[in-house]
């Protein structure tokens, strides 16, 4: 099922991909979209998928569900963008430049629909001179650490990225001092 998945989010030759789709049996579309969850590309694969106008016996159920995903999906990068755009201001009144890393910059950068990448939180760059300074910014703006911060004898130079943060919302950032 791989395969299948790649060529039809290639978006390459879809007539072809469309009929190999056309002949899915309702197993093998759950055992598409499975793939897709698993490689998280469900939104992804709902475009092409909708773009091709795949009309199957066996791919109403499945389509349907892919776009309940895309949407799902959807929503909560715009609840991200707006938590990424909260986060940078509080930190950029504090005197910390950060920059936006992996899918939250891809995300509203390089797509053209955000709601196409998935991703599960943001990832923030700050200089590792103020990487401690940043993780107690977001602490007092509602994060908590999931797990034990690196002791603070242990320079920031020598920290790839804080554990997770996340807050009420679940939204979960990790603060990266290096790439």
């Amino acid at each position: 099922m791989i395969t299948l998945l790649l060529d039809c989010l290639r978006g390459s030759d879809t007539a072809a991909v469309a009929v190999r789709l056309a002949a899915l049996s309702a197993s093998e579309w759950r055992a598409l979209l499975d793939a897709a969850v698993t490689q998280q590309v469900v939104a992804l694969l709902f475009q092409r998928i909708a773009a091709m106008g795949i009309d199957a016996p066996h791919a109403a159920d499945t389509l349907t569900e892919l776009q309940a995903l895309y949407a799902a999906n959807a929503a909560r990068m715009l609840r991200l963008r707006e938590e990424l755009e909260s986060v940078a201001a509080v930190m950029h009144t504090e005197g910390i430049p950060l920059i936006a890393l992996k899918g939250a910059h891809l995300a509203w950068c390089i797509y053209d629909d955000p709601g196409l990448r998935q991703m599960v939180d943001l990832d923030l760059l700050v200089p590792p001179e103020h990487l401690r300074r940043a993780a107690r910014i977001l602490t007092a703006y509602g994060y908590t650490p999931e797990t034990a911060l690196p002791p603070a004898d242990v320079p920031a130079t020598d920290v790839l990225h804080l554990p997770p943060f996340v807050n009420a919302r679940r939204t979960r950032i990790e603060l990266h001092a290096n790439i």
